[in-house]
């Protein structure tokens, strides 16, 4: 429930450098963590970890719609508990894990806000100063282009990524409608019937 600039002011304070930081100090270790690629990602993805509150309320929502008569009956025909989160449980909540899933993949393509109150897109890549730094997301390297660069020859390049994006997106859209979708059987088991009916007659 809190913005992700508050969490992420926290967060700077948590993984400062040296023993200003709490997790240093705690530890007793010189760890700097945001200036770091490998420490300041990890960092980033802790703080993304608050966003999975949302997806939590939905989860908790279909747990509670699932039918406990198939867990009555499971538990009946000798069903242990992994054969009832198998066969009852996940089919039960199965349209929310994947609305989660790839509403969770769809927002960390637009992640901004916690590479930019971390780590302002840093630490720079030494080795190829002209590249973004290396906690650059996407929407990052646009924006920055956007608003930084201060060039229009960029309005291209910055078009291009953002089509880019787009087409990806609508990609893993199209992916999670075609997985969610009702799959409908027709009539052909009635016929079937129908048929056996006449024929048995």
């Amino acid at each position: 429930i809190f913005a992700v600039s508050s969490t992420g002011a926290a967060f700077v304070y948590l993984f400062a450098n040296n023993e200003v930081g709490f997790i240093n100090n705690l530890f007793g270790t010189n760890i700097s963590w945001l200036n770091n690629q490998i420490s300041a990602w990890f960092v980033i993805f802790l703080l993304c970890l608050y966003g999975i509150g949302g997806n939590f309320i939905i989860i908790t929502a279909g747990l509670e719609n699932v039918n406990k008569n198939l867990y009555e009956s499971a538990e009946i025909d000798g069903s242990n508990f992994w054969q009832k989160l198998r066969y009852v449980t996940l089919p039960g909540i199965k349209y929310q894990i994947i609305i989660c899933t790839f509403t969770t993949i769809i927002g960390y393509m637009n992640l901004y806000g916690q590479n930019r109150v971390l780590t302002m897109g840093g630490p720079a890549d030494f080795d190829h100063p002209e590249r973004p730094g290396v906690t650059h997301s996407i929407i990052y390297v646009i924006q920055d282009y956007l608003t930084g660069s201060g060039k229009f020859s960029m309005a291209g390049k910055i078009s291009a990524i953002a089509i880019c994006l787009g087409i990806i997106i609508a990609f893993i859209t199209a992916i999670q409608l075609f997985i969610s979708r009702d799959k409908k059987g027709g009539d052909k088991y009635a016929k079937e019937f129908i048929e056996y009916e006449k024929n048995s007659n």
